[in-house]
């Protein structure tokens, strides 16, 4: 069950819900509702938050993630399975996954602009 993960994450690194949710950047409340299911779904950010606060990616978490409406709009559907599974991957990154991906690509857009000069 998806709330019993986080817990059992939190637990084996012998954090209380206290200090996790300090760690990323949350309320101690939050985390319980998240472990006890009150809260059905997270948002990417907190997901992210607290999958780099527990060394983990967020899909192993076990929580609901909420994509904000990407995957529900019409641009998505009109997707490759490729494009559709590239964002899938980018769904699961840690912040710090997230950075380098970021640093890439603005390298790459840097680059592309110098060739048209």
């Amino acid at each position: 069950m998806a709330r019993s993960r986080l817990r059992e994450l939190r637990e084996e690194r012998g954090l209380s819900q206290g200090q996790l949710a300090e760690l990323a950047g949350m309320h101690r409340n939050s985390i319980y509702n998240i472990e006890k299911g009150v809260s059905k779904e997270v948002s990417s950010e907190r997901a992210s938050a607290l999958a780099t606060a527990l060394h983990v990616r967020p899909h192993e978490l076990g929580v609901e993630i909420r994509t904000e409406g990407i995957p529900r709009s019409v641009g998505f559907r009109r997707l490759s399975p490729e494009q559709r599974q590239l964002i899938d991957e980018l769904m699961s990154l840690s912040l710090q996954e997230y950075e380098v991906i970021r640093l890439a690509l603005e390298s790459l857009r840097a680059k592309r602009k110098r060739r048209r000069k």
